[in-house]
């Protein structure tokens, strides 16, 4: 790893930190987030509950409910039945959907 003329890290995907401890410091971790914070951050946001929980999934508390299709009423496209799903791209991030 080097640093450009501009102190850029040098290839691109080097990852470098200084990291700072103390001994009488206090450390705490994060929790996960319960219903009633959800239902109050979507509020606050101007969001739906529902969309909210699709953003903030990884750090729920608890399973919110499958979303309700869109499409027709058994959650298919409305061709033969076929139901609809994203395309995956091989080498690409799969990422929460949006609508």
């Amino acid at each position: 790893m080097v640093l450009t003329e501009s102190k850029a890290m040098f290839p691109a995907s080097s990852v470098s930190g200084l990291y700072f401890a103390h001994p009488e410091a206090d450390y705490f971790a994060i929790g996960k987030i319960e219903k009633d914070q959800v239902v109050d951050y979507a509020e606050r946001k101007g969001m739906s509950v529902e969309e909210m929980e699709r953003w903030l999934a990884p750090v729920l508390a608890y399973d919110p409910p499958a979303p309700t299709p869109k499409n027709g009423t058994n959650g298919t496209n409305g061709t033969n039945g076929h139901t609809t799903k994203p395309a995956i791209i091989p080498g690409e991030a799969m990422a929460y959907p949006m609508g």
